[in-house]
This record gives C-alpha cells, structure tokens and sequence, in this order.
C-alpha cells in the first residue's frame, strides 16, 4: 500500500478505467483508496510503475520534478481532487504534519495555533498549557503526575511471580492492585497468568491510557 511521503514503498491499486487487476497501465486508486495514481514508470519517483497524480500535476504546474522529501498537500483532506488550486507543495512530511495539526486545532477550536493537552484531549491556548513530552494543562500535569506515582514505573515489579501485582497463595496466585495508596485484592486464580489478565483489567479500568500493565497474557 502506497503513503504519502514514502516514495519508496510498494503502490499497489484498483484500477478505475475498465481494466482488470493485473493491467499495469493508466490511472488507479492507491490500494488505501486515498489516492488516485497514474503509471508512469520513467518517474524518479514511481513505485512499481505508479506515481501519485497530485504529485505529477504539483510538477507539471511548477515546471520542475519534485524530489523525495517534498509532499503535496490537499487544502481540503480529499486525496482524490487533484485541482491545482487543491494542492500545497510541502517541503517535508514534518511540514505536512504541521498543516495537517493545525487543521484539526482550527476545526475543534476555532484557533489554527491552539494545541491540544494529551491528558483531557481539549484544545487550549499555548500560553495555558505547559510542554512536557507534549502539552498539558497545569491541573492535568499533576493528575499524570499522581497516576505515574502510585501505578510505579513501566515494567517494574516485586513480585516473585514476574508479573506485576500477582502474587503467590497456598493454592495458586492472588491478584492485586494499589489504588490511592490502598492494595484492593482482585481474587485468586488458578494460574499466574489469569492473575495477571485480571491486573491488567483492573488496571486499564483505573488508570486508562497511563496503565502499567503485564506483558505476555
């Protein structure tokens, strides 16, 4: 499947003009179906035979080959309209994401500057949010802050049995998990894999996306 940006990846498609599958000429859609593609296989930039036809009209308006990193921008999130007043010619893919984020802040907000806090997901001013590894509220930061606390590090535990918050009984394994610095018991299993299902559980359903949770069940 073709992407954007990724001038080196196998494009595969459907093609659209009456032919079979395995035609290897004309136009076609991407095999994600976002993009239209035309075979042109003397293309610097073609992939199995086929280019990306925003990308040959970005060149055709320009006068001039466009090579890989430049990505070409739809205005209006549509891979298929290809007008020439539809497209933006991007120096990179970090430039594309760019635009592409500061749409998404214009839709939900109103404000193309705005970013969004990775905690509570609602799009605020720069000056309101503090960056660390993203951007946060300040009320946020210390919720992660006090989640991270009491749900320990990534992959770290104490427990014998190797998995975190699974423990050993007189018959099987015991399953339990501290929340607000109180250990609330998750019952007894047969195994110490269903005790450490039954952590993972308990932990998505607390903790969410900040979940530290057991690898291998």
């Amino acid at each position: 499947m073709f992407r954007e940006g990724e001038g080196d990846k196998e494009m595969s498609g459907t093609l659209i003009n009456g032919h079979g599958h395995n035609w290897k000429g004309g136009r076609g859609i991407s095999g994600d179906r976002r993009y239209i593609i035309v075979w042109n296989p003397d293309h610097p930039r073609e992939s199995n035979g086929y280019v990306l036809e925003h990308l040959l009209i970005a060149e055709k308006v320009m006068g001039k080959l466009l090579p890989f990193p430049i990505v070409v921008h739809h205005r209006n999130g549509i891979g298929i309209e290809n007008q020439p007043k539809n497209l933006v010619v991007c120096e990179n893919t970090g430039y594309h994401t760019l635009i592409h984020a500061r749409q998404r802040a214009l839709e939900n907000s109103g404000h193309a500057d705005w970013k969004k806090c990775y905690y509570c997901h609602e799009y605020d001013s720069i000056n309101n949010l503090i960056k660390a590894n993203g951007c946060l509220h300040s009320e946020c930061r210390n919720k992660v802050t006090r989640l991270k606390r009491v749900n320990t590090f990534p992959g770290y535990t104490t427990s014998k049995s190797g998995f975190r918050g699974v423990y050993k009984a007189d018959k099987g394994y015991r399953a339990r998990i501290c929340v607000d610095g109180h250990n609330v018991h998750l019952g007894h299993f047969m195994n110490k894999e269903e005790a450490a299902q039954a952590y993972n559980e308990a932990a998505i359903k607390r903790y969410g996306e900040f979940a530290r949770l057991n690898k291998g069940v």
